[in-house]
């Protein structure tokens, strides 16, 4: 084993590890858990074994390994980023419907937002 080796392996390890306890305890996203934990895993086993990555690659028609990392690492980037900005969308859409909710239900009741602006309140 090299330097590199030595060093990202067990950094691979405590990753995979970590993802699988969140998997098992069931916090945040299982799906997710799942997912980095595959990714951990795959990631160490192509680094202690980096001739694998060159058979993969030719099974599916991809000249090098290196060559298959880039575009797996570049569709998962792109894929991440979809999704959050999908996400994104999301929150700022029910951001706005409570918003809205809300100056409706202040408008219908007469009530105001608290400000600590307001003129008519003396604070001296």
């Amino acid at each position: 084993m090299n330097l590199f080796q030595l060093i990202a392996v067990p950094l691979l390890g405590l990753l995979f590890l970590r993802s699988v306890l969140v998997f098992l305890r069931g916090r945040g996203s299982r799906r997710v858990a799942l997912a980095s934990a595959v990714i951990w895993l795959a990631g160490g086993v192509f680094i202690i074994k980096p001739e694998w990555t060159m058979r993969v690659a030719e099974l599916l028609g991809i000249g090098r390994g290196a060559d298959l990392v880039l575009y797996g690492v570049a569709i998962l980037f792109f894929a991440s980023i979809f999704y959050y900005h999908e996400r994104l969308r999301n929150l700022d859409a029910q951001l706005t419907r409570i918003v809205r909710d809300l100056a409706i239900t202040n408008a219908k009741h007469g009530s105001e937002l608290l400000d600590d602006t307001n003129p008519e309140d003396p604070k001296d």
